[in-house]
């Protein structure tokens, strides 16, 4: 599990812009819908007091970074903002996603936990033997998989390459939008209550 580095984060998320994130099953489509959540993750993490540091990432065939260093204070600008004018389209490689977002996050955390928030719709890319490497190097990867249903996606992948804490797969289905952002919510939150 994580070494316990206080409260503070550096966490990137990584969004699939596929173009089945599109789709209107969640309202009022999935990618929208997930960069909502990750704005309610932002501030559930501000809300109880944590500086933490911010990147952003979005793949479909390949990845691309939106954002490679935000603080809280400037994270609707340069992460929300940015994210939103990003249009679904394209293939799915989970692997180019992880990829990016192991680049982005320091050899040396000094003094933060480093995550990496995936969320996918898909299938496509080989992430295991990086997200190995990734959690060897005390990352924590926690996975969301979204859709109409669980076979629409990777689950045994997204099962495997997410971290487990406490006994506890990070990884998890969801089908709406309101329980995506209770989700990003509780994420936000639950890592304090076991570190502190």
């Amino acid at each position: 599990s994580p070494p316990c580095t206080g409260e503070r984060e550096f966490s990137v998320f990584v969004l699939d812009q596929s173009g089945s994130m599109g789709d209107t099953d969640i309202s009022p489509y999935r990618y929208a819908a997930a960069v909502e959540a990750t704005a309610c993750f932002i501030q559930a993490r501000r809300e109880i007091g944590a500086k933490d540091q911010y990147a952003a990432v979005v793949f479909n065939s390949y990845a691309q970074v939106v954002c490679n260093h935000a603080t809280p204070g400037n994270a609707e600008r340069d992460i929300l903002h940015p994210l939103r004018q990003i249009n679904p389209y394209d293939g799915t490689d989970i692997g180019e996603g992880l990829d990016m977002a192991g680049r982005l996050l320091p050899n040396d955390p000094g003094g933060f936990r480093q995550r990496i928030i995936l969320l996918t719709d898909g299938h496509g890319g080989e992430p295991y033997a990086l997200a190995k490497e990734l959690k060897n190097r005390k990352i924590l990867i926690d996975t969301i998989g979204v859709g109409g249903s669980p076979s629409a996606v990777d689950e045994p992948c997204l099962r495997t390459i997410a971290s487990v804490v406490d006994g506890k797969v990070r990884y998890r289905f969801i089908t709406d939008k309101d329980q995506l952002v209770n989700h990003f919510k509780t994420i936000a939150r639950d890592l304090v209550k076991i570190h502190r």
